[in-house]
């Protein structure tokens, strides 16, 4: 019978196919181990760049000081598990100078990732580069500055006091008439409490926060109303000696016997100078607008404008409530929700003196203020109000507020 069996190979094929089945295996093997450290190097490269693009918002949140701004990069590297140093491992950091000037910041590094497989060839680690840059946007503010008659309340009267009232005072009649005597003597005198006293030294101390190479600063002065520039209000300017040269000269509300507090004329007139043309004291369109709004006392004034706040120009006719009243707070409220709407204003509040912190009411008109313009919802969440009880704590508060100047990633 014949064989039925298969042909027979030979010896030497069965060895190829083993050569073969290895070199397959070895290339399988090469192919998974290089998708893995692939995989390893972009992970670490992403890391990396959220850690580089971090240190680059945080040096240019720094500028123009360049060693703070240096420091913050290696700091924020650090924050995110990298060794950074300038003496052992440095980044490279630089600022771009442009005309005009732009508060940028670059930064740059380089990692060594260690690999998994491609270690069985030779290849252990392979450096990984990330550079960021970020820019801190130039500032346009408005200091917002409550002139009110209760800005006098605390002044001292002079030792001489009644004696030589007709000379401190040609105005105050009756020798003991000091509740209306008191703004024309302190405003003269320069020692209105608490404004001469703590409020004008720490607006000029905020002043000198910011840099006039990049950012503007304008002053709103408001009591009975708001005030436009130049009657004791003057629009942005980066010339920052003649801001506090402004500031210096501001005066109590005169007019006695009035209360007077219309935080939302304090607003509106904010806003209707800063969405004018830069030219004329408006706000640039490629900085940020914002406003720092100060009372020591509830609002008690306020506009009836119908269609509020679309036609807020037109409304000539004061209320006054003579006490704190809901009318006024919605007045104040309306022209918050213009500040947000119309043109994306944020206002930062400082309710001064010691009843903000311990009548919950005088609160919450200010917080929500500062509510309503940091996203433009009112949902009772926010860190831009600030009660503070005396000047410390309002320096405190101008500092935090100069420090949240807006950052952005630029690539």
């Amino acid at each position: 019978m014949a064989d039925m069996k298969g042909p027979i190979v030979p010896n030497r094929e069965r060895g190829q196919t083993i050569v073969l089945v290895a070199l397959m295996l070895i290339a399988l093997v090469s192919f998974v181990g290089l998708g893995t450290d692939v995989t390893l190097v972009y992970t670490a490269k992403a890391h990396l760049q959220r850690a580089i693009d971090a240190a680059a918002l945080a040096a240019a949140n720094k500028l123009p000081d360049q060693t703070e701004a240096t420091a913050a990069a290696y700091e924020f590297t650090r924050l995110h598990g990298y060794g950074f140093s300038p003496s052992g491992d440095p980044l490279q950091i630089a600022f771009p100078t442009e005309d005009p000037p732009r508060k940028l910041a670059v930064v740059t590094g380089t990692v060594d990732v260690d690999l998994a497989f491609l270690r069985v060839i030779g290849w252990s680690q392979t450096p990984v580069m990330a550079s960021g840059e970020a820019e801190s946007a130039p500032l346009d503010v408005y200091l917002v500055l409550d002139l009110s008659e209760s800005m006098v309340y605390d002044t001292p009267r002079p030792v001489c006091w009644p004696s030589c009232c007709p000379k401190e005072c040609p105005l105050c009649g009756a020798a003991n008439s000091w509740d209306e005597c008191q703004a024309y003597y302190c405003n003269r005198q320069r020692n209105c409490d608490p404004l001469d006293v703590h409020i004008k030294d720490s607006a000029q101390f905020f002043v000198d926060q910011l840099d006039s190479r990049y950012d503007r600063v304008g002053v709103i002065r408001y009591d009975k109303w708001g005030y436009e520039p130049p009657t004791q209000s003057m629009a942005l300017s980066d010339k920052f000696g003649q801001v506090k040269n402004a500031i210096g000269k501001l005066d109590a509300f005169e007019p006695f016997g009035v209360y007077c507090t219309n935080i939302g004329d304090g607003l509106l007139v904010a806003n209707n100078y800063m969405s004018r043309p830069p030219a004329d004291g408006g706000g640039r369109t490629d900085s940020i607008w914002t406003i720092v709004l100060l009372t020591d006392g509830r609002a008690n004034i306020y506009r009836d404008c119908p269609g509020c706040p679309d036609d807020c120009g037109s409304c000539s006719t004061l209320y006054e409530c003579g006490q704190p009243c809901q009318r006024a707070d919605d007045w104040a409220r309306a022209n918050a929700w213009s500040s947000w709407n119309n043109h994306k204003i944020v206002v930062y509040t400082i309710a001064y003196g010691q009843k903000f912190l311990d009548d919950p009411m005088y609160r919450q008109l200010m917080v929500d203020i500062a509510d309503i313009t940091d996203n433009g919802v009112l949902d009772g969440d926010t860190d831009n109000f600030w009660a503070v009880p005396d000047e410390a704590g309002l320096r405190q508060a101008l500092a935090e507020i100069a420090e949240r100047i807006y950052t952005r990633l630029v690539r």
